[in-house]
């Protein structure tokens, strides 16, 4: 799939909440609305600081569990490393429907 501009993949639990907290955003219940983080602080990954998504599907699964949930986000990264990014505001824009391997 291919991504467009300002565009990444989000990976959320089974039931749309974000992994880092289990409580900040529910990425399902927020589709076409764009979620802001109202932390301050200076923006440093795997933190309270942002919100993460990643330009790479797979790059979603650093600190991501199967099964999981996938939407495409779109926002302007503060700070990012190889496998993600980091924001203080991301737009749900729609969610991938899971793949059926059987």
């Amino acid at each position: 799939m291919m991504l467009g501009k300002d565009e990444y993949y989000k990976a959320t639990k089974p039931d749309g909440w974000d992994f880092q907290t289990g409580k900040t955003f529910n990425y399902a219940e927020n589709l076409g609305k764009t979620l802001r983080i109202l932390n301050q602080d200076p923006p440093v990954l795997c933190s309270s600081s942002v919100l993460h998504a990643s330009k790479t599907a797979l790059g979603v699964f650093v600190g991501a569990t199967i099964p999981c949930r996938l939407f495409i986000v779109k926002g302007k990264p503060m700070i990012s490393d190889s496998e993600k990014s980091g924001f203080k505001e991301l737009t749900v824009l729609r969610e991938i429907p899971p793949i059926d391997f059987d």
